[in-house]
């Protein structure tokens, strides 16, 4: 076995890969396949790779679509046709493949079993050439895939909900392999394998996208010559390169392979249950979509301000009424009681009614996307279309849905990701399960969770334990595979010598239900509720690291949502109010809070910088730098605003929020420029006690630390005398640090911990802010922008 430099590909031989991957009874592969039969499939194949050009010529179609069907052809009727049967034999049962002693597996690994099935179903290749599925903006379609026979497919798609194992066919050339051995010289054919490795990840990552998968099968053939993968959330399996027209019975085997075992040995996650369009659980989803059919719960607005319908309002209790017609004045006791008498009210239940946009997002989910009932600690889910999804095959392929309960007749949100595994670091849910036991507040609740023990990545439990010789013969090429970048080029044989052997992280499934739907950060209305929800997220945190001991690092927009609660207010009627409610994992710094309020304000609220947006948030949260180290330096207009000018400064021009100069967001601003002096006075501290342990503060020195001759400065006139311009050169030193004030002490004091900044988001509620705030996204801005004002 050999590993990919770059982690993400492991090569087996064919053998290798059949034994530990896709191993069935030897005598099945003889009995099925006797050498009479498997001449005759050799034959056609052979006429195959020798007639397919000249037939696309005559047909007018591409090389390799031609291909793939006369391929598709032979297959289907010499070796599928004969792969259905009913088992009846005891060897039927499941088959353990021993792993080589190159391959170290987890300890913590359960034995790998495949399972077979007792009755092979029937199975065809059908291809699906250029084309793609109406909702797929990637445009994505491999040129055929294996499906069972007796599905009633969408014809000239490319199906991808149904796909057991997924082909994709390339002209003879070692240009097209991408799996290759790089060699010297060989850049301009690199491109073109950069691109073959492109498209098969880009199917893959279909595949896992549309389906509920915990690994793939895929064929790559390549003329006369075939490979076979598997791939799973760390990487690929990938065959050596066999000839199939000599070695017919192995390509074979491996087609034989797919058909006799059973889903979850193809990769199937039998936890979840794609729905048939005349089940009923399908039907249900139908109906729950319709807005034309009421929904059995009421329906809330949520906007802040929106009464509580009837039937949600509570009966209050009320206060002993005073009689205003007593003589002598009211009784001192009667009156000292009414005011003592608290009016106390009952939220309604989660489960006593829907809040309209949760309604709306799964309406809206339940789309052409295939409709799955998904199952946590047997309890079920249905599901279509994710809210959210991240791309990419390698990673976590987080996916967030508006599911419905189908217990308790209502919607939650299910979270589907394969998660990093660490000894001794906690997961999500035992994070999430203490924040809610410890009580803290403005997390979500949550009502499931399960990490799925035999749902593991497999590839990463592979390591390398033997030396695989010398340079020279370990010439493995190297592929990129990672989620934002999937379509990297090959490395030169002389770079890949040069690289180690990274780390490939080990994921395990794990599926979370929260109580709480949400909306995200974007949907605020104004600038005070922006406020408010970033003050709620100030109180998880506190809550998280003084009950629970836990600090948040990844404070970010997309880790903070909205949902809208309920208030009494004077009238005595409830109304909406919104909260916030955020992922608290770990720790993070209050200056993450200041960012992802800025952020926000400076993209959505009114101000005078708008047409500079774009170019603000690039130069400020974008433009990192990296270091000759490896590691990334902050953009420097960031560093600027918050160490060095406390004021929100963009080309010599401060930026004020308002809708003109005669209506500022005063509230706003203030808050901002509050936050920059306690920024400003935290770094002054911060270099001034650095430059203590350096030795470079203005403090008196020792003249002993001085240097003990200046640097000489060469100049025309040094050897016969004195400069004539009577200046003297080389005696500065490092700059030095003076002491900061007492004032700047106080103010960096703000941010040792969340008292001063709770205070701050407390008092800001109550400050003067703009009514009537239009917001907008000033990113979509057209044309070319002015260049950024200068003062003179």
């Amino acid at each position: 076995m050999d590993r990919d430099l770059c982690g993400n590909a492991v090569r087996l031989s064919l053998l290798g890969f059949l034994d530990k991957l896709l191993p069935i009874p030897r005598r099945v592969l003889s009995d099925r396949f006797p050498p009479v039969q498997m001449s005759k499939i050799s034959i056609a194949l052979e006429d195959v790779f020798q007639n397919y050009k000249q037939r696309a010529e005559v047909s007018n179609r591409i090389p390799e679509d031609q291909l793939a069907s006369d391929f598709a052809n032979v297959i289907n009727a010499n070796v599928l046709g004969h792969c259905s049967w009913g088992m009846e034999h005891p060897n039927t049962t499941l088959i353990v493949p021993i792993d080589s002693n190159s391959a170290a597996p987890s300890s913590q690994q359960t034995p790998r079993q495949t399972g077979m099935v007792d009755e092979v179903p029937r199975y065809v290749i059908r291809l699906s050439p250029h084309s793609h599925d109406l909702g797929d903006a990637e445009r994505d379609s491999a040129n055929a895939a294996l499906f069972r026979k007796d599905l009633e497919l969408e014809e000239g798609r490319p199906n991808w909900e149904h796909q057991q194992v997924f082909f994709h066919f390339k002209q003879e050339d070692s240009q097209n392999d991408p799996f290759d051995e790089a060699q010297e010289g060989e850049e301009e054919a690199l491109e073109e394998r950069k691109k073959v490795w492109g498209q098969l990840i880009a199917y893959a990552d279909q595949l896992f996208l549309y389906q509920h998968r915990t690994a793939a099968f895929s064929l790559l053939v390549i003329g006369r010559e075939f490979r076979v993968m598997r791939w799973d959330r760390s990487g690929v399996f990938v065959s050596e390169k066999v000839n199939y027209l000599l070695r017919t019975d192995a390509l074979v085997e491996v087609l034989l392979a797919f058909t006799v075992i059973d889903d979850e040995a193809q990769g199937f996650d039998t936890s979840a249950t794609l729905l048939q369009k005349d089940s009923d659980d399908y039907r249900l989803m139908d109906t729950l979509a319709d807005v034309n059919i009421p929904f059995h719960l009421p329906v809330v607005g949520y906007e802040e301000g929106t009464p509580l319908p009837k039937a949600l309002s509570p009966i209050l209790p009320q206060p002993p009424s005073i009689d205003t017609n007593t003589v002598n004045g009211h009784s001192p006791g009667l009156v000292a009681e009414a005011r003592d008498t608290q009016v106390t009210f009952q939220v309604p239940s989660d489960d006593s009614f829907v809040f309209e946009y949760v309604l709306d997002y799964f309406c809206q989910s339940v789309t052409d996307w295939p409709r799955y009932n998904l199952t946590v600690d047997d309890e079920e889910f249905l599901v279509c279309e994710p809210l959210y999804h991240t791309r990419g095959l390698i990673g976590r392929g987080t996916r967030g849905y508006v599911a419905y309960r189908k217990w308790t007749r209502t919607f939650v949100f299910l979270k589907d990701s394969w998660r990093s595994i660490h000894e001794n670091v906690a997961s999500e849910r035992e994070i999430l399960g203490k924040l809610n036991t410890d009580g803290v507040r403005n997390i979500p609740s949550l009502v499931r969770a399960h990490l799925f023990r035999r749902h593991e990545t497999r590839l990463s439990h592979y390591r390398v334990n033997e030396v695989l010789g010398t340079k020279e013969e370990r010439k493995v090429d190297v592929l990129q595979g990672h989620s934002n970048e999937p379509h990297r080029v090959k490395r030169t044989y002389s770079e890949m010598q040069e690289e180690p052997t990274p780390y490939v992280p080990h994921y395990g499934h794990h599926r979370l239900v929260l109580k709480e739907v949400c909306l995200p950060i974007t949907a605020f209305r104004s600038s005070r509720q922006l406020l408010s929800i970033i003050g709620d997220s100030i109180e998880a945190h506190y809550d998280a690291t003084v009950k629970s001991k836990i600090l948040h690092c990844d404070i970010s927009s997309g880790n903070i949502l909205i949902l809208p609660t309920f208030v009494l207010q004077q009238e005595g009627d409830m109304t909406l109010h919104v909260t916030w409610i955020g992922h608290v994992e770990t720790a993070d710094e209050i200056e993450s809070f200041f960012n992802v309020l800025l952020y926000n304000v400076i993209r959505y609220c009114p101000h005078n910088m708008e047409l500079h947006v774009p170019d603000f948030i690039n130069r400020y949260f974008v433009d990192f730098r990296r270091l000759p180290t490896g590691t990334f330096e902050c953009p420097e207009t960031k560093v600027y605003i918050i160490t060095s000018d406390g004021a929100l400064k963009f080309g010599n021009r401060i930026i004020t929020f308002g809708r003109a100069s005669d209506e500022p967001n005063e509230a706003l601003n203030t808050l901002i420029l509050e936050l920059l002096d306690w920024f400003k006075a935290r770094y002054e501290v911060k270099a001034y006690d650095r430059s203590l342990r350096s030795g470079n503060s203005s403090a008196p020195s020792d003249p002993s630390d001085r240097p003990a001759r200046c640097r000489r400065i060469k100049t025309e006139a040094s050897s016969t005398g004195p400069a004539k311009s009577g200046k003297v050169f080389g005696k500065k030193t490092a700059r030095r640090v003076s002491k900061p004030s007492a004032e700047t002490y106080e103010l960096a004091s703000n941010l040792k911990d969340h008292t001063s900044v709770r205070d701050l988001f407390w008092q800001a509620k109550s400050w003067d802010w703009l009514e009537n705030e239009v917001l907008q996204d000033h990113l979509d801005v057209l044309g070319p922008l002015p260049p950024v004002p200068e003062e003179s």
